[in-house]
């Protein structure tokens, strides 16, 4: 696939390459047809660069810097012509090019713009406004490049780049050039040039030093008018490198209070940042992130008390940090902003204009916590809030830090700042700010405390005694249930109050907040057992209590929904709980698992709820101290997350949201997911054995392997989740762990519980296998055949056969899957896997025992499929002796032995040659492939090459030549088989089947046309050809109901089908068809035949020629050409 990326972004730089020699050195075109050949060439890069894959493709080959310098050579033929002729041109591949650069889905967009703007991308953009300003207006779309580089002047790689202009005469005349163009660019312009002009204050100003400390405590001196009491350079954390301090008591300090529970979060962060290019949010970054809002908010509170200064140091081209009088205090704390204000938020990227460039925050109207779709950095988040908190910007919040909160309002702001980083993520920048008063009463705001965050996620850690649940069920059974019990519970529950415990400093709690929590756990375990005795139709709850309580619980879920959060929050080692039922997270898992068998609404509840689906996730993909998925099967609750989850996604809308809800997070959960949900399968094998440890029953563990199965087969048939099942090869771990459970049946005596057990799950375990939604079936049945799935599948079969151990009705689930493996027989792959159960056996050795029907026919009828396979392939050799044109007028003379001549012609055919363009198109010689390329396959070739690689591309979906040939010669053997079938009247029997098909003498052929009315097109219908039925399906003009495929995406084929339905005869009275093609029905016949690939289903097309063995005088038809297509199949039914 990167080879295909590579390629395509090598042929991408000669065609910047031909557009620019096209333009300056006049080869026959003009520079008009030059720039709109390159226009449209630059949207076709915008449109690949977006996604995440092609865009490390482009960036390896420097994508940005080659289409600035394309463009820099178009501006300066553009200033010789007429104005109006070309500008606009230019101006749409200059705002394509940033659009390219900004909005890819990556976080290297400033390392891009930057590498864009040092090869000479701002030149452009100069010379067009120049040429713009001739005529007194310009493109619109060159306003909105000019925004999108505005929004990336806070990064110092970009703003480097813009330096030399800033200063030169060019970029001055530019700018006085505004005023003479169109209002909405003219405007815009302006507005670039007054932020770059702050910025450059900014950076002026700034040391480049990083002097920051993210201890909220830090108490240092910041009066930087004095140059000795300016703080020291900032020292990372060693752990991280993401934190960093003033001094050792700073790091001492944040270190006790919350460092120590992020610092290893943290360092996982860093290093997956620094090793993905442009992630990497460094101190250094930050610090002049810092300064440039510290700067911002000063000229904020200077512009409220003088509402002209800036307007005034923009003139002068000069602007100093703002200092204020006593009197400027005064005025703006009548203005409410140093009194009342908590919270400023930038939302503008310059202070200057009318309108307020910050958004004033009072008490409770915080709206970004968290962040929407915050997952990453989530160890931050306490933090977070701790700013918040002190802030007083979070509404009925307990409000942290020293008495005089309310006095330090007027001293003490919060200010947070956007910054893009790319098209997908921001860059939240938190400040504390204090005022320092200097030696003449005048004070500017100075920056603090500094954190930066991106997502959410809670924390929370605590010790505390529950009791048990079969404590608590005890205590249940003695007593009634009444409504007043379950308002009691719930009553429990809110007096817990989580929100303002969940995310403070758990270690300083007194033992009233561990006793709310030990109380409102005990309160959650007996509503699960209320639920469970509702459930239960032996107790005496009456139905109208039991609707009473399915509605109080369901107005109650959110509280359940959230107290469930934060129990599970709470992971091992630091609750230290007393329990004797199983694991913390399985306990969680089974009280949500009784609430939701309570009724359906409450399911419907939670799979509709994104809290209630992460939840679930969070449950299933936890982890135990060995690093393996919490499995719990031999407390005496059961595993209660295996139940949970196979209620989420036992229908098609909560698997859908489930799934959705994967897809929406992080990219690497769905992988986290398969992986945790494979994994269980090592804890059914390990419950089984256990090497004398596991207490679990026999069937207990296989029933808990039925569920897991049941599992991996509801979510592995989403499309958007299967592939992470098969980057962990799920079909030969499954196969793994089904041998190892049959095996384990074999060494002792089972019960019937245990054999039927099993084989429900072989029939789930196939299901899973071979109901992707892509073209991988093939691979991974082979696989799972590989690791012994064949063999435990006999073994079933046989104990079926016994009589002893599995019931009768069973045996239909054998049946099935002896079916459904029938159908993938005609691929080389699952075939030679079976070879060694069939080869070389007779047909009563296959037949094994006395099994009920319909098992013991099904097993029967498979054996004879396998066989007639076999023989085939055996024959066919593995060559690929094709040829696709259908003019082919070669002697296709063969017999049974290889070499032997017959009829004084060649006996074999010489191998097929590929089409070097396609890959797809395979001829007998050179000239079939030039008669086929002039006829028809001229227009197909480069259709043919992109379906070539899309498949190749996709593992399993490429359909080889070499796999079509052994399918021509499949479907050659049978369409003897068939013939002879039908002019001997009777089922051929299997031992008589051999590799050389039958022959016919002309008059056999003769009596077989006339009772068969002559067909004009025959279509397999069977995978043997030994039944007394007829496995083919006789087409006669006008009823062929294939010609248009549902869902074929081979559009380029359709010609090539009907030419050989034309050929056939099949349609009635379509115009060009052959009519000389009548007198050869009796020598030439068209077969189809319709094989399984993967949600598709493949049909193959042959053209039969009878070929007489003059001497013998007798014969039989062979293949002479064929065509494949693809189109979409019926769902399959379930086993």
């Amino acid at each position: 696939m990167n080879d295909v990326y590579w390629r395509r972004q090598e042929d991408g730089d000669k065609w910047y390459d031909a557009a620019r020699i096209k333009a300056l050195e006049g080869h026959g075109e003009t520079v008009r047809a030059a720039l709109t050949y390159l226009r449209e060439l630059i949207l076709i890069i915008d449109r690949l660069v977006v996604d995440p894959l092609m865009q490390r493709a482009f960036e390896h080959h420097d994508y940005a810097r080659k289409l600035a310098e394309t463009i820099q050579s178009f501006a300066q033929p553009l200033q010789v012509l007429d104005p109006s002729q070309c500008p606009n041109d230019l101006g749409i591949c200059v705002t394509v090019t940033m659009r390219a650069i900004l909005c890819s889905a990556q976080s290297n967009q400033p390392r891009n713009l930057a590498l864009a703007l040092e090869h000479g991308f701002m030149d452009t953009l100069v010379s067009l406004l120049k040429v713009c300003q001739a005529w007194q207006e310009g493109p619109g779309n060159l306003s909105i490049c000019i925004s999108g580089l505005q929004s990336y002047l806070p990064w110092p790689a970009v703003l480097a780049q813009l330096r030399p202009y800033y200063t030169s005469k060019v970029w001055l005349e530019a700018e006085k050039t505004a005023g003479r163009i169109s209002e909405l660019l003219g405007r815009r312009w302006r507005t670039f040039n007054v932020a770059l002009w702050e910025h450059f204050q900014v950076h002026d100003l700034w040391d480049s030093k990083v002097r920051l400390c993210d201890n909220l405590e830090c108490q240092r001196a910041i009066n930087r008018g004095d140059m000795a009491a300016s703080p020291p350079i900032s020292r990372e954390c060693s752990g991280c490198s993401a934190f960093v301090y003033c001094g050792e008591l700073c790091q001492r300090e944040d270190w006790d209070a919350r460092h120590s529970t992020e610092c290893t979060s943290a360092r996982i962060d860093s290093i997956t940042r620094k090793a993905a290019p442009g992630a990497w949010y460094s101190p250094h970054q930050r610090a002049y992130h810092v300064a440039i809002i510290e700067y911002r908010f000063n000229c904020l509170l200077a512009r409220c008390a003088d509402p002209c200064v800036i307007t005034r140091a923009y003139k002068a081209g000069t602007m100093a940090p703002p200092i204020f009088s006593a009197i400027a205090l005064a005025v703006l704390e009548q203005d409410g902003i140093m009194k009342s204000s908590r919270f400023f938020h930038l939302k503008a990227s310059s202070v200057y204009g009318s309108a307020g460039p910050f958004l004033e925050i009072k008490q409770g109207q915080y709206p970004l916590r968290p962040l929407p779709c915050a997952t990453e950095l989530g160890y931050l988040q306490p933090r977070m809030d701790e700013y918040l908190k002190e802030s007083g910007a979070l509404k009925g919040e307990v409000e942290l830090g020293n008495a005089a909160q309310e006095e330090d309002r007027r001293t003490v702001k919060y200010v947070e700042c956007t910054f893009n980083l790319s098209k997908s993520t921001e860059v939240h920048v938190m400040v504390c700010r204090l005022r320092n008063f200097g030696p003449q009463g005048q004070a500017s705001m100075k920056s603090q405390g500094i954190m930066e965050y991106y997502f959410y996620s809670a924390k929370g850690r605590q010790e505390f005694m529950i009791r048990s649940r079969n404590t608590l069920a005890l205590l249940s059974k003695r007593k009634p249930y009444t409504l007043k019990v379950l308002d009691d519970h719930l009553k429990t529950l809110r007096a817990a109050d989580i929100p303002n415990l969940q995310y403070s400093d758990t270690f300083g709690w007194g033992e009233s907040e561990f006793e709310k929590i030990g109380a409102a756990f005990d309160a959650l375990t007996s509503l699960a057992i209320i639920a469970e005795r509702c459930t239960n139709p032996e107790t005496d709850v009456s139905l109208s209590l039991k609707q009473t309580t399915i509605e109080k619980i369901i107005a109650s879920f959110d509280l359940i929904e959230e107290l469930a959060s934060f129990f599970l929050t709470l992971r091992a080692p630091f609750p230290k709980l007393t329990r004797s039922d199983g694991s913390f997270p399985n306990i969680v898992a089974f009280l949500l698992d009784r609430i939701v068998e309570l009724h359906p609404s409450i399911l419907q509840r939670l799979c509709s709820s994104t809290t209630s689906i992460d939840l679930v996730i969070r449950l299933w993909t936890t982890e135990n101290e060995d690093g393996q998925p919490y499995a719990n099967i031999e407390s005496d609750l059961g595993c209660g997350i295996v139940p949970l989850i196979l209620h989420c996604i036992a229908g098609d809308e909560g698997r859908g949201a489930f799934v959705d809800r994967m897809g929406s997070r992080e990219v690497g959960l769905p992988q986290r997911v398969a992986l945790m949900t494979i994994k269980r399968l090592n804890a059914a094998r390990f419950a089984l054995t256990g090497n004398g440890l596991s207490k679990v029953s026999p069937e207990a563990a296989s029933g808990y392997l039925k569920s897991v199965l049941v599992i991996i087969e509801r979510l592995v048939t989403s499309p958007r989740i299967h592939r992470a099942f098969e980057l962990h090869d799920y079909a030969p771990k499954i196969a793994t762990t089904l041998r190892e459970f049959s095996q384990f049946r074999l060494k002792a005596p089972r019960s019937a519980q245990y054999t039927q057990e099993l084989c429900v799950s072989m029939g789930v375990a196939l299901q899973a296998i071979l109901g992707l939604a892509t073209d991988n079936q093939p691979r991974n049945l082979a696989l799972a055949l590989a690791h012994g799935f064949m063999g435990t599948l006999v073994s079933l079969i046989k104990a079926c056969a016994s009589g002893r151990d599995l019931p009768h009705p069973n045996a239909r689930i054998l049946a099935d899957c002896l079916q459904l493996l029938e159908t993938y027989l005609p691929w080389n792959s699952v075939l030679l896997q079976l070879q060694s159960y069939f080869e070389g056996r007779s047909e009563a050795e296959m037949v094994i025992g006395r099994a009920p029907e319909p098992l013991g026919e099904g097993w029967k009828l498979f054996g004879i499929a396998v066989r007639e396979h076999l023989l085939v392939y055996n024959a066919w050799g593995g060559k690929t002796v094709l040829c696709d044109n259908l003019q082919c007028q070669r002697d296709v003379k063969r017999t049974s032995r290889p070499g032997a001549v017959t009829g004084g012609g060649s006996a074999t055919l010489l191998k097929s040659r590929e089409c070097s363009g396609c890959s797809a198109f395979v001829y007998c010689g050179e000239h079939c492939q030039k008669q086929d390329w002039d006829a028809r396959h001229s227009k197909e070739c480069a259709s043919a090459r992109v379906d070539t690689i899309t498949r190749r591309a996709t593992p399993g979906a490429w359909y080889s030549p070499r796999q079509r040939a052994y399918h021509v010669a499949l479907i050659e053997h049978r369409f003897n088989y068939f013939l002879s079938s039908r002019y001997g009247g009777s089922a051929i029997e299997p031992d008589k089947v051999t590799s050389t098909p039958p022959t016919f003498t002309d008059a056999a052929l003769k009596n077989l046309w006339s009772r068969l009315r002559a067909p004009r097109v025959f279509h397999l219908n069977a995978a043997w050809v030994q039944s007394t039925e007829t496995p083919f399906d006789e087409f006669y003009e006008g009823d062929y109901p294939f010609r248009s495929l549902q869902g074929m995406a081979q559009s380029y084929l359709q010609p090539r089908i009907d030419e050989y339905l034309w050929a056939s005869g099949v349609f009635d009275n379509e115009p060009g068809r052959c009519t000389n093609k009548k007198e050869d029905m009796s020598t030439v016949k068209y077969v189809e035949c319709s094989l399984t690939f993967g949600a598709t289903d493949l049909h193959v097309m042959v053209k039969m020629r009878l070929h007489m063995d003059e001497r013998r005088g007798v014969g039989r038809f062979l293949a002479v050409s064929s065509m494949a297509r693809f189109g979409l199949k019926p769902p399959m039914p379930d086993i």
